[in-house]
Protein backbone atom coordinates (compact mmCIF):
# COMPACT_ATOMS: atom_id res chain seq x y z
CA UNK A 1 0.00 0.00 0.00
CA UNK A 2 1.22 3.51 -0.83
CA UNK A 3 2.63 5.78 1.81
CA UNK A 4 0.64 8.99 1.52
CA UNK A 5 0.86 12.47 3.06
CA UNK A 6 -1.59 13.18 5.84
CA UNK A 7 -4.58 15.36 5.10
CA UNK A 8 -7.09 17.35 7.16
CA UNK A 9 -10.71 16.27 7.68
CA UNK A 10 -13.49 17.98 9.58
CA UNK A 11 -15.62 15.02 10.64
CA UNK A 12 -18.11 17.20 12.54
CA UNK A 13 -19.66 18.80 9.46
CA UNK A 14 -21.69 17.10 6.78
CA UNK A 15 -20.99 19.03 3.59
CA UNK A 16 -20.37 18.11 -0.03
CA UNK A 17 -16.70 19.10 -0.04
CA UNK A 18 -15.96 17.13 3.10
CA UNK A 19 -17.80 14.06 1.78
CA UNK A 20 -15.92 14.11 -1.52
CA UNK A 21 -12.56 14.55 0.20
CA UNK A 22 -13.28 11.61 2.51
CA UNK A 23 -14.14 9.53 -0.55
CA UNK A 24 -10.84 10.54 -2.19
CA UNK A 25 -8.92 9.63 0.95
CA UNK A 26 -10.60 6.23 1.06
CA UNK A 27 -9.82 5.45 -2.59
CA UNK A 28 -6.19 6.49 -2.19
CA UNK A 29 -5.84 4.16 0.81
CA UNK A 30 -7.34 1.29 -1.22
CA UNK A 31 -5.20 1.53 -4.33
CA UNK A 32 -1.87 -0.25 -4.70
CA UNK A 33 -0.35 0.99 -7.97
CA UNK A 34 -2.38 4.08 -8.82
CA UNK A 35 -5.02 1.93 -10.52
CA UNK A 36 -7.73 4.27 -9.15
CA UNK A 37 -5.95 7.44 -10.34
CA UNK A 38 -8.54 8.31 -13.03
CA UNK A 39 -11.47 7.71 -10.67
CA UNK A 40 -9.82 9.92 -8.05
CA UNK A 41 -9.21 12.57 -10.71
CA UNK A 42 -12.98 12.73 -11.29
CA UNK A 43 -13.56 13.19 -7.56
CA UNK A 44 -10.87 15.90 -7.40
CA UNK A 45 -12.65 17.83 -10.15
CA UNK A 46 -15.92 17.53 -8.22
CA UNK A 47 -14.24 18.80 -5.04
CA UNK A 48 -12.75 21.80 -6.86
CA UNK A 49 -16.12 22.59 -8.45
CA UNK A 50 -17.94 22.44 -5.10
CA UNK A 51 -15.32 24.70 -3.51
CA UNK A 52 -15.42 27.27 -6.33
CA UNK A 53 -19.21 27.33 -6.51
CA UNK A 54 -19.40 28.00 -2.78
CA UNK A 55 -16.72 30.67 -2.43
CA UNK A 56 -16.49 32.44 -5.79
CA UNK A 57 -19.52 34.68 -5.04
CA UNK A 58 -17.54 36.14 -2.10
CA UNK A 59 -14.69 37.35 -4.32
CA UNK A 60 -14.63 40.46 -6.46
CA UNK A 61 -12.88 40.91 -9.82
CA UNK A 62 -9.57 41.49 -8.03
CA UNK A 63 -9.98 38.24 -6.04
CA UNK A 64 -10.51 40.26 -2.87
CA UNK A 65 -12.95 39.07 -0.21
CA UNK A 66 -16.14 40.94 0.47
CA UNK A 67 -17.10 41.68 4.07
CA UNK A 68 -19.68 38.87 4.29
CA UNK A 69 -17.22 36.03 3.89
CA UNK A 70 -16.48 33.74 6.81
CA UNK A 71 -12.68 33.74 6.58
CA UNK A 72 -12.30 31.07 9.24
CA UNK A 73 -14.51 28.61 7.38
CA UNK A 74 -12.93 29.57 4.05
CA UNK A 75 -9.45 28.90 5.45
CA UNK A 76 -10.49 25.50 6.84
CA UNK A 77 -12.01 24.45 3.52
CA UNK A 78 -8.97 25.75 1.64
CA UNK A 79 -6.74 23.62 3.89
CA UNK A 80 -9.02 20.63 3.37
CA UNK A 81 -9.08 20.97 -0.43
CA UNK A 82 -5.37 21.54 -0.93
CA UNK A 83 -4.43 18.86 1.60
CA UNK A 84 -6.54 16.44 -0.41
CA UNK A 85 -4.97 17.55 -3.68
CA UNK A 86 -1.54 16.99 -2.16
CA UNK A 87 -2.62 13.59 -0.91
CA UNK A 88 -3.54 12.63 -4.49
CA UNK A 89 -0.85 14.31 -6.59
CA UNK A 90 1.96 13.92 -4.06
CA UNK A 91 1.66 10.17 -3.53
CA UNK A 92 4.95 8.32 -3.24
CA UNK A 93 4.56 6.03 -6.26
CA UNK A 94 3.79 8.92 -8.59
CA UNK A 95 6.66 11.07 -7.31
CA UNK A 96 9.11 8.18 -7.62
CA UNK A 97 7.97 7.56 -11.17
CA UNK A 98 8.37 11.25 -12.06
CA UNK A 99 11.78 11.46 -10.39
CA UNK A 100 13.01 8.46 -12.39
CA UNK A 101 11.61 9.93 -15.56
CA UNK A 102 13.39 13.21 -14.84
CA UNK A 103 16.72 11.43 -14.36
CA UNK A 104 16.36 9.70 -17.74
CA UNK A 105 14.83 12.60 -19.68
CA UNK A 106 16.88 14.15 -22.48
CA UNK A 107 14.13 16.31 -23.95
CA UNK A 108 14.18 19.88 -22.50
CA UNK A 109 10.39 20.16 -22.80
CA UNK A 110 9.92 16.97 -20.79
CA UNK A 111 12.30 18.21 -18.10
CA UNK A 112 10.43 21.53 -17.98
CA UNK A 113 7.09 19.73 -17.55
CA UNK A 114 8.52 17.65 -14.72
CA UNK A 115 9.98 20.74 -13.01
CA UNK A 116 6.57 22.43 -13.20
CA UNK A 117 4.89 19.40 -11.67
CA UNK A 118 7.40 19.16 -8.81
CA UNK A 119 6.97 22.90 -8.11
CA UNK A 120 3.23 22.33 -8.14
CA UNK A 121 3.62 19.60 -5.50
CA UNK A 122 5.81 21.81 -3.30
CA UNK A 123 3.28 24.64 -3.51
CA UNK A 124 0.45 22.26 -2.62
CA UNK A 125 2.44 21.06 0.37
CA UNK A 126 2.91 24.61 1.69
CA UNK A 127 -0.71 25.64 1.14
CA UNK A 128 -1.85 22.79 3.40
CA UNK A 129 -0.76 25.03 6.26
CA UNK A 130 -2.20 28.31 4.99
CA UNK A 131 -3.60 30.57 7.72
CA UNK A 132 -6.29 33.21 7.79
CA UNK A 133 -3.75 36.02 8.12
CA UNK A 134 -2.04 34.95 4.88
CA UNK A 135 -5.01 36.19 2.87
CA UNK A 136 -4.40 39.75 4.03
CA UNK A 137 -1.28 40.08 1.88
CA UNK A 138 -1.61 39.03 -1.77
CA UNK A 139 2.18 39.05 -2.04
CA UNK A 140 2.72 36.60 0.82
CA UNK A 141 4.47 33.35 -0.03
CA UNK A 142 1.37 31.19 0.64
CA UNK A 143 -0.71 33.39 -1.65
CA UNK A 144 1.93 33.20 -4.39
CA UNK A 145 2.03 29.44 -4.01
CA UNK A 146 -1.75 29.28 -4.18
CA UNK A 147 -1.72 31.30 -7.40
CA UNK A 148 0.88 28.94 -8.89
CA UNK A 149 -1.32 25.95 -8.08
CA UNK A 150 -4.38 27.60 -9.61
CA UNK A 151 -2.46 28.60 -12.75
CA UNK A 152 -0.96 25.13 -13.10
CA UNK A 153 -4.28 23.33 -12.75
CA UNK A 154 -5.98 25.78 -15.13
CA UNK A 155 -3.28 25.18 -17.71
CA UNK A 156 -3.52 21.39 -17.37
CA UNK A 157 -7.31 21.51 -17.62
CA UNK A 158 -6.98 23.53 -20.83
CA UNK A 159 -4.50 20.97 -22.18
CA UNK A 160 -6.96 18.16 -21.39
CA UNK A 161 -9.81 20.00 -23.13
CA UNK A 162 -7.65 20.61 -26.21
CA UNK A 163 -6.66 16.94 -26.26
CA UNK A 164 -10.32 15.87 -25.96
CA UNK A 165 -11.26 18.18 -28.84
CA UNK A 166 -8.42 16.79 -30.94
CA UNK A 167 -9.54 13.22 -30.21
CA UNK A 168 -13.11 14.17 -31.11
CA UNK A 169 -11.95 15.60 -34.45
CA UNK A 170 -9.87 12.47 -35.04
CA UNK A 171 -12.87 10.24 -34.30
CA UNK A 172 -14.99 12.26 -36.74
CA UNK A 173 -12.32 11.86 -39.40
CA UNK A 174 -12.11 8.11 -38.74
CA UNK A 175 -15.88 7.81 -39.05
CA UNK A 176 -15.78 9.58 -42.41
CA UNK A 177 -12.92 7.36 -43.54
CA UNK A 178 -14.85 4.26 -42.47
CA UNK A 179 -17.91 5.34 -44.46
CA UNK A 180 -15.74 6.05 -47.50
CA UNK A 181 -14.07 2.63 -47.32
CA UNK A 182 -17.39 0.86 -46.81
CA UNK A 183 -18.81 2.61 -49.87
CA UNK A 184 -15.74 1.67 -51.88
CA UNK A 185 -16.03 -2.00 -50.94
CA UNK A 186 -19.78 -2.20 -51.45
CA UNK A 187 -20.02 -0.16 -54.64
CA UNK A 188 -16.72 -0.86 -56.37
CA UNK A 189 -18.12 -3.56 -58.65
CA UNK A 190 -21.46 -1.92 -59.39
CA UNK A 191 -22.26 -0.25 -62.70
CA UNK A 192 -23.53 2.97 -61.14
CA UNK A 193 -21.12 3.67 -58.25
CA UNK A 194 -22.42 7.20 -57.58
CA UNK A 195 -26.01 6.00 -57.20
CA UNK A 196 -24.84 3.13 -54.97
CA UNK A 197 -22.89 5.47 -52.69
CA UNK A 198 -25.82 7.91 -52.44
CA UNK A 199 -28.18 5.10 -51.46
CA UNK A 200 -25.73 3.80 -48.84
CA UNK A 201 -25.31 7.24 -47.29
CA UNK A 202 -29.08 7.73 -47.23
CA UNK A 203 -29.57 4.40 -45.43
CA UNK A 204 -26.94 5.30 -42.80
CA UNK A 205 -28.67 8.65 -42.13
CA UNK A 206 -32.06 6.96 -41.80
Amino acid sequence: MNKTPETVFDMTKNNDLNDICIMIHKKISQQVNDELFDAIEDDVQKACTVFLNKWKPYLNEKNEFNKNIDKTEFTKEMQLLFSTLYLHYGNENLLNEITNEMMNADDPETKSDIDEYLNFIECLKSIKYIEEKDFEDVNSKPMQNMQYVIDYMTKKQKDIEEMNNMMKDMNNSLEKLTVTLENYVECNNTLDRIKCIEENNKEKKD
